[in-house]
């Protein structure tokens, strides 16, 4: 009310399937996918929304879930140092969310583009790792080896040193390893 009392603009708060679906526009706006099958994969803070499309640009699905990296952090990962109990519990409820959210699309041979500030900072982080410049990450491929090195890395030092991990922003390095998991989770459950 404010907002339209001084500026006289509406606003309207987008929804999580509306952020899939913006994510999915620009993917197909920066990158030719032809006829490909395709799934977007927008990790923000709070939330994973994802659109899934048919051949062309035929939007088959959009899925928000409550599994962005800040979330998912908070609910699971909550100490400098990550214990094997607290990351059990993590794959344990991931396996459970994605495997209901996505179980149509399990080895269905979509393309996945990821985007977000999480899938960024992954990408710059192992962009560094590789000596590449990290100010531009589009269409870097993360693959799932250099995804799981990169977690398994990131789970094993405390909070301190990863805020120090080069090309990995130090406000990122507290919910870099939910980001890494989540990822990981939904690469597992589609099978790719």
């Amino acid at each position: 009310a404010k907002i339209r009392a001084e500026l006289g603009l509406d606003v309207r708060v987008a929804s999580g399937e509306d952020e899939a679906e913006l994510a999915y526009l620009s993917l197909r706006r920066h990158f030719d996918v032809g006829r490909n099958p395709v799934i977007s994969l927008d990790l923000g803070g709070g939330s994973l929304d994802m659109v899934v499309a048919a051949a062309g640009d035929l939007i088959e699905d959009r899925i928000s879930l409550p599994l962005g990296a800040v979330r998912v952090t908070e609910r699971f990962l909550s100490s400098s140092e990550i214990t094997a109990a607290q990351y059990r519990r993590l794959r344990r409820y991931l396996k459970g969310v994605l495997g209901a959210a996505l179980s149509d699309y399990h080895r269905q041979g979509h393309q996945l583009f990821g985007s977000g500030g999480s899938v960024t900072a992954i990408a710059r982080a192992l962009l560094a790792r590789h000596g590449g410049a990290v100010s531009g990450v589009m269409g870097f491929e993360i693959t799932r080896p250099a995804l799981r090195h990169f977690r398994e890395t990131m789970r094993s030092l405390p909070l301190e040193q990863r805020r120090h991990t080069p090309g990995l922003a130090a406000d990122r390095a507290d919910i870099i390893v939910a980001a890494a998991v989540v990822i990981e989770e939904v690469l597992r459950t589609l099978g790719a």
